[in-house]
């Protein structure tokens, strides 16, 4: 969100509450606020995305699945932009797939930097850092 105007709304206590504790993830409560906000917006928008808590922060993924719509972008490349082949693939309905594709497109800075941050975790010292006990295993002849 590159320009932004303030409002001010009126929430109940346990609302209010709810929030705060969503902070830790968010930041401030108005910035939590807004992250949903604009969330709840671009589901609207794109029916066939939703959002979620993951390892490396709110991802969108695409609705009813457990596919980060970075990784359906990738599968649509692999099938060279045909979406009724991707669709066939997942055995998802042709709509799910073009709003999840159109969501790509709109957002397709957003869904690059995702892809990134997916890329960097392929690193074991990465992925050392979010799970210290992970060690390496070695194959026995």
């Amino acid at each position: 969100m590159s320009k932004t105007t303030t409002i001010s709304v009126r929430v109940p206590p346990d609302t209010r509450a709810w929030l705060e504790r969503r902070t830790h993830k968010m930041g401030t409560a108005g910035s939590a606020a807004a992250r949903i906000l604009e969330e709840s917006r671009r589901m609207e928008t794109y029916r066939g995305v939703d959002f979620r808590d993951t390892p490396d922060g709110r991802l969108a993924f695409v609705s009813e699945t457990r596919v980060p719509v970075h990784l359906f972008a990738r599968t649509v490349r692999d099938y060279e932009g045909n979406l009724r082949e991707v669709a066939t693939h997942y055995g998802w309905p042709l709509w799910k797939v073009e709003s999840a594709w159109a969501y790509t497109g709109a957002y397709h800075e957003e869904v690059a930097e995702d892809d990134r941050t997916f890329d960097a975790r392929d690193d074991f010292a990465a992925l050392k850092a979010i799970l210290p006990t992970l060690e390496k295993a070695v194959a026995r002849e």
